[in-house]
């Protein structure tokens, strides 16, 4: 019996020993920078543009080594790949996410590092709010999207609800920058039964199915002024559903279900707008950030589509539910890994814009610059070739008449973002002088 224990416990030790030695790897004693967003193995193309960052970074950079480490978050992976020690050092997850890891000390601070480079101060302050905890920053964002109303303009001219111009343009604001399109609940319940009574299209397209339709649900009861959710004095949070706000946010809903102005169906997905937007429904609340699919997937000309603020229900409130992806850092990460990480989002700039370092830089450090530019950047999938979105913008800001007064500048911004699908693809390539002309403008 005795022999037959040794024998389990030396082939114990073995196993044991196998596995330590396959764990290890020869140092090259460099910093190791294991990037947890590189792309999957399936994404040729990208991992393609990943390693050009790569050897052009470490051309720069000798002492860092980039190490490709895909992970794709799991809320029931990353407690495991933190107590084994395999976390990236820099990974993706959700806005909802970050108060949990820095809670269980999953990912560190980077306050100092984004300090000492200047970042601080121009990341969008919405969302440094999120990433911030005890008065420092946890992470910094990868995008972000915005829920906001999208308008078939088409649907919309050919009911006489919006005006063209002498090119063919649909007219959405009047002669003093007044909004001509449906900024509050009642408007579009007006619109739709106008579209109604001429066509067989529906008002708008409310999501009912899935958690997508308590997601918009959310953000219509906010914009009627709804609180709903209240912090008690012990610290407990109680549900406020049955507020008179959010009540009447379901009133709406229900007059416009009763009325026959909501798309026919017993299970309204979010992923039905695309194709239902060019004939089934006039409007569909969506997030900013799958505009693109209206085109890719629905195969709606970009042109007979806006996208607009949410609306109000009370007149008062104009909230728009957001949400998207942050960068957060391993709490095993060292100072200098930070900013190894920091400077490769650098050179991916470098990269998807054709523009030197330094004046990357520039722009960053530029806090006139804000969110918008790198927000629009990373809109790119392969090197050289942007995103349609970037050139859209820069099109649009060249056409769009701006007289630098203080009170033209929102209505201007407001031009900005609903013509932005005005221009769907070019071949131009984005240049130094597009970007400094934008940040000119945006400051």
């Amino acid at each position: 019996m005795k022999s037959l224990i040794n024998k389990y416990l030396v082939f114990v030790v073995l196993l044991l020993v196998g596995i330590m030695l396959v764990g290890c790897k020869k140092s090259s004693g460099k910093i190791e920078l294991r990037i947890g967003f590189w792309p999957e193995n399936t994404e040729t193309k990208d991992i393609a543009m990943y390693q050009a960052w790569k050897e052009a970074f470490e051309a720069d950079y000798p002492e860092y080594e980039i190490i490709p480490d895909h992970y794709t978050y799991d809320t029931s992976t990353v407690g495991s790949k933190y107590l084994t020690g395999t976390l990236p050092t820099v990974f993706e997850t959700w806005f909802t996410e970050p108060i949990k890891l820095v809670k269980n000390k999953y990912i560190r601070s980077i306050d100092s590092q984004l300090k000492e480079l200047g970042w601080d101060t121009i990341i969008d302050p919405d969302m440094k709010e999120t990433l911030t905890f005890d008065g420092k920053i946890y992470g910094i964002p990868r995008d972000g999207y915005g829920l906001g109303l999208v308008i078939n303009l088409k649907t919309f001219v050919e009911n006489g609800l919006l005006e063209e111009d002498s090119v063919g343009n649909a007219i959405l604001y009047d002669a003093t920058g007044k909004p001509l399109y449906p900024t509050t609940f009642e408007q579009i319940y007006e619109a739709s039964l106008v579209i109604a009574e001429n066509t067989e299209t529906k008002g708008i397209l409310i999501c009912s199915a899935n958690k997508n339709g308590g997601w918009q649900f959310s953000n219509i009861a906010w914009n009627y002024g709804a609180e709903l959710e209240i912090v008690e004095s012990n610290g407990k949070i109680k549900a406020n559903l049955d507020c008179d706000e959010a009540v009447n946010a379901l009133r709406w809903i229900q007059k416009m279900k009763q009325e026959e102005l909501l798309l026919n169906s017993p299970s309204v997905t979010y992923d039905q707008w695309y194709n239902a937007i060019g004939e089934k429904v006039a409007m569909a609340i969506v997030g900013s950030d799958v505009l693109q699919l209206a085109q890719t997937q629905g195969g709606i000309d970009m042109k007979d589509l806006a996208f607009v603020p949410m609306p109000t229900g009370d007149g008062i409130h104009y909230y728009s539910l957001y949400g998207g992806t942050p960068f957060v850092f391993s709490s095993e990460a060292t100072d200098e890994q930070v900013m190894g990480d920091l400077k490769f989002f650098e050179y991916s700039l470098v990269y998807l814009s054709n523009t030197p370092l330094l004046e990357v830089r520039k722009i960053l450090f530029n806090s006139q610059a804000d969110f918008v530019i790198r927000n629009l950047l990373r809109k790119a999938f392969i090197p050289k070739n942007m995103f349609p979105a970037v050139f859209s913008a820069l099109n649009i800001i060249r056409e769009t008449h701006y007289n630098c007064s203080p009170n033209a500048k929102k209505t201007f911004v407001h031009k900005v973002i609903e013509r932005i699908l005005s221009v769907s693809n070019t071949d131009e390539e984005l240049n130094e002088n597009d970007i400094k002309y934008l940040i000119s403008k945006i400051s």
